[in-house]
């Protein structure tokens, strides 16, 4: 008994020790990924073509303001559209209404078109612009820049003239919110 208990003592000393097999799924998987990823690069190197060229990439610098075709740039003017426009609101849940005053941007030829604009349409422009505030969004209202409310009512107003470029920007420099409830 005691010579069984040593031969199988000496019996693991004594073996060969194995050598580990490396995984050759995982191997295997990695090199296709690897065989793969080199494929995907010459194959998009191959079919993208040259890098495209980029606007203002004319190797001129200008400074900031001036106008890059030398170019005098064109006399403008602000023209009061409508005054003191109130308007309510109730989308918030709560009724509001807003005081506004709406004047536009207009290159000084274009001026005597806006003013015949004003003149002529004078309820449909206070009615588009109206329309615009009551269907506003509370964050659309309530923008520093009012952007996005700018953005509408310069468009409205270039649907209402029949040209896009008349008004070149729309200006809201006064839009108060008054509690209505």
């Amino acid at each position: 008994m005691a010579k069984d208990k040593s031969a199988a003592a000496e019996t693991p000393a004594t073996a060969p020790a194995r050598r580990k097999k490396l995984p050759t799924t995982a191997l295997l998987i990695g090199g296709i990924t690897i065989v793969q990823a080199v494929g995907f690069f010459f194959a998009f190197k191959m079919f993208a073509g040259p890098p495209a060229a980029t606007l203002g990439a004319d190797g001129q610098h200008h400074a900031a303001g001036e106008d890059p075709k030398g170019e005098t740039s064109k006399v403008t003017t602000e023209f009061a559209l409508l005054e003191k426009l109130r308007v309510p609101n109730n989308k918030s849940g709560r009724m509001f209404m807003y005081d506004l005053d709406v004047f536009v941007v207009v290159g000084a030829d274009r001026r005597p078109i806006v003013e015949k604009l004003k003149t002529e349409r004078a309820a449909e422009v206070s009615d588009r612009l109206a329309q615009i505030v009551r269907a506003a969004d509370p964050r659309i209202l309530e923008e520093d820049d009012l952007r996005t409310l700018r953005m509408q009512m310069q468009s409205a107003l270039s649907t209402i003239s029949g040209d896009p470029e008349l008004i070149q920007r729309v200006l809201i420099p006064r839009c108060v919110p008054i509690r209505a409830d």
